[in-house]
């Protein structure tokens, strides 16, 4: 071929191209969003951070929702109400006498954080365990409910008294509070 045509389809090519970038329609933004500024799902259940920014990897929080639970040991570890503790496989006991006929408990356990990926959530509520029943429910606990938490995650638990309506601390995550609530909701 001969420089001169080459050159001109070239130039073709190239007018082409620009011709379709100039054509080519940014994406929409919403009014009033910053491109720059990611923003993810507002359900907390499909989110990708963290739900329990206040534990560290590997911790568990087990929250006592009143002074007449009872004592409780997760592993071989008596259960501080509201203060963290590493994050065991073993089996969730109830260490005083049972006072209430019934318990809520609610568990959410996350697997691995991950380039700001978290590898699995779960949002339980088991809600009214009778007390006749509640040695089966906690021997299986861990296996159970906590999951993934298990192999590097962190996991929160409030246990509260199964005739009223489940407690939990709020205001330790507003996506915990949503999270939870949404829980709670479905099962009323």
């Amino acid at each position: 071929m001969k420089p001169f045509k080459l050159f001109t389809l070239g130039l073709l090519s190239c007018g082409m191209l620009l011709a379709g970038c100039g054509n080519a329609e940014s994406p929409a933004t919403p009014s009033g969003s910053d491109p720059s500024t990611p923003s993810g799902p507002s359900d907390p259940s499909t989110s990708t951070n963290t739900i329990l920014p206040f534990l560290n990897v590997g911790q568990v929080r087990f929250d006592i929702m009143g002074d007449d639970l009872g004592g409780w040991k997760f592993g071989d570890q008596t259960i501080v109400s509201k203060t963290p503790m590493p994050l065991g496989t073993g089996p969730l006991i109830a260490t005083g006498p049972l006072n209430k006929a019934a318990y809520h408990f609610i568990v959410v356990a996350e697997g691995k954080v991950a380039n700001g990926v978290v590898s699995s959530r779960a949002v339980s509520l088991s809600s009214s365990i009778e007390k006749e029943s509640l040695s089966a429910f906690l021997s299986d606990f861990a296996s159970v409910y906590l999951g993934d938490a298990q192999n590097g995650g962190r996991a929160y638990v409030a246990i509260s008294d199964g005739g009223s309506t489940p407690l939990w601390t709020k205001g330790l995550n507003e996506d915990l509070d949503k999270a939870i609530q949404k829980q709670v909701n479905a099962t009323n």
